[in-house]
Parts: structure tokens; sequence; C-alpha cells
């Protein structure tokens, strides 16, 4: 199982790199600006650098056809709008996240209720028409009655320079808007609550990345892409709750009910560089679940030790390391981990 696991999680991250190739261009708007102060949970994900990195480079020009395996298993609505469109997966240039408030979703739930400020906002390096977007924008709501429809129709309207509908999701208290923006032969499209869509789009009220999640100070200043998140004993609690049914896994998980946050960060230049930071409310906390990982660590090298390409390459570049109430992991892929997912994916 933990084959696999690592199996999936590297073909994963390897296929999103291949996906990209140069395409870079500017603009006067910047999808961080949906980021608000204090928010718990913020992500930017910088796939134009990605493009240009030597080691994206390396992987595209030995294997052009994984591109396009991106968008082989897309079905439905999300098929018809891509083949309409033109998008490809190097249109992709940037995509930011942004919760203010983890904490108000209770994962116990089998439908998770959202009762906070939230965004996503995502570059195309593509002009992608308004009417395109009218066009699946109906589509996705025509199982609603024609009320529903024709509310959705008539709240088109400019902010800042952007076309914005109001679209009502379930289990969200509030207003929210899906705004398209044409710049520069760049489209971005910014979904979230309405206040945090028209500050987004006003462009002077927007947070920088410091002042979101405490544990964004810890990642590196120079990373490309990262994600962070304070995480609070009530979501926890709700996450802990989850059983697997597996001992193995179930065990260790509740160690980390003193988890307090978590970041993500990373850069792709000649290799593929990841860290993850963990801060935990105490040091015995850390400990223990560092004592755990590092065993398990030597748990799969030692089987890979026994049977030949057991584990991708990158298992031996793992490492975790605690200092007070913090753990540190990072870990590094190689152009052997992408030789090693090809055979392991023919």
């Amino acid at each position: 199982m933990i084959y696999h696991i690592f199996k999936f999680s590297t073909a994963g991250l390897l296929l999103l790199l291949s996906a990209c190739s140069p395409k870079k261009q500017g603009t006067e708007f910047h999808v961080s600006n949906v980021f608000i102060e204090n928010s718990s949970v913020q992500g930017f994900l910088d796939l134009e650098s990605i493009s240009i990195s030597p080691f994206s480079t390396k992987i595209v020009e030995a294997f052009p056809d994984r591109r396009n395996k991106v968008f082989k298993n897309l079905t439905g609505a999300t098929k018809h709008f891509v083949e309409e469109s033109g998008i490809q997966p190097e249109d992709f240039a940037q995509i930011a996240v942004m919760m203010d408030d983890l904490g108000s979703i209770d994962f116990k739930s089998e439908t998770l209720s959202i009762n906070a400020r939230f965004a996503f906002a995502c570059k195309i390096n593509r002009e992608v028409p308004l009417e395109l977007i009218t066009k699946h924008l109906i589509a996705g709501v025509q199982g609603e009655d024609e009320a529903t429809l024709k509310s959705v129709l008539d709240s088109q309207q400019k902010i800042h320079g952007a076309d914005t509908f109001s679209i009502g999701i379930e289990n969200f208290d509030g207003t929210t808007l899906l705004a398209h923006l044409v710049l520069h032969e760049a489209t971005y499209l910014i979904f979230g609550d309405e206040m945090t869509v028209r500050q987004a789009l006003d462009g002077h009220t927007q947070a920088l990345p410091e002042s979101g999640p405490g544990i964004r100070a810890s990642l590196s200043s120079e990373a490309a892409s990262w994600a962070a998140a304070e995480l609070s004993p009530s979501v926890m609690q709700s996450l802990l709750s989850v059983k697997t049914g597996n001992s193995f896994i179930d065990g260790p998980l509740q160690h980390l009910n003193k988890l307090k946050a978590i970041g993500l960060s990373g850069n792709v230049e000649e290799t593929f560089q990841l860290e993850m930071q963990m801060a935990f409310e105490d040091a015995d906390a850390a400990s223990k679940i560092s004592a755990t990982l590092n065993g398990l660590i030597g748990v799969l090298r030692l089987s890979a030790m026994k049977t030949q390409n057991a584990m991708p390459p990158f298992l031996n570049t793992l490492s975790i390391d605690q200092n007070a109430e913090t753990l540190a992991a990072t870990l590094e892929f190689t152009f052997d981990d992408v030789l090693y997912t090809e055979k392991s994916n023919p």
C-alpha cells in the first residue's frame, strides 16, 4: 500500500512538471490579489517559473507526449470547455487559493459547509472569450429552475474592468462571484465570496503573502510555489475523527492532535526541491511524530534494499529534522524519478 502511495504521488508531481513549456507574459493583475490579511490558508503555484526550468524542459524533450495526458481523462462539461477554448496544459500560468478560516469547515459532515471568506484565482496565457464563459456558465446551471438561470445572467456587471456573475452555491451563507478578466492576451478567472473578489479586482487592498499564516515566514522566501495553513484544535479534531480502518495509519495519526500549522514550498530548477514545515504545540509532540516518520522511512528504505526498484529514487533524499516544536522534511526529485515513473506507468 505504501508503495502505491509513493508511486501515485510521484507520477502526479512529475506529470504536472512535464505538462509545462515556456510561455511568459506580463500583466497588471496578479492572482495573489485574492490574499487577505490573517487568512488561515494561502497557496500559490507559479507554473510559469516551472515551465522555463531546465528540469521541466528536459522532461518535455524526453517525453513530448506526456503533456497530452493531462487532459486525456477529462469528461463532460470540463472536456467540452477545454476543447472549445483551445486551452493547452502549458497555458496555465499561475494559481492562488485563500481561505480566511479553515475552522469554519466541518470535516465530519457528509456535505462540507463553508462559512468563511475564500477565493480561487487562475491565470491562463490565452484569451478565453466571455461568450464561452457565459455559454458554459449557462450549461452549468441548466439543472436549476428558470428563475435561477435568469438571476445568474441578469447579475452580470462590470467591476474594475472584469465581467462578473453572482452565483449561489450550496452550503455557503453569502454571495459568490465569478469574474472574467482579460489583460495583455491573458485571461484571469477569479471565484470566491463577493467581498474578496471585489477587493482582488480593486487591486489596492490585497495582502502580502507574509501577512497570511504564521508558518509562511518559516518557508523559503525564494520558493516559486508554496502553501501554508494554520490548523486550529477544532480542525485537527475534525480531521483526526476520520478513520481509515488501517491501524498502521490510524495509530500515528493520533499524534498529530497538537499540530498547529503546516507549510509546503518548492522550487524547480535542475531538480525539483520540496520542503515541508510542521509546527506543533510543544517539542514532545514534534519528537513523537519525528520518531514515527523516521521509523517509517527506515522501513521503506529497508524494503527498497531487498527489492530492486521497489521505491522511487527520491526516497534516498528524504530527511526529517526536528528543531524544538518544528519539524522540517526535505526531498529532491531528479530525472531518475521521471524515468522511474515512466517505467512504472508505461
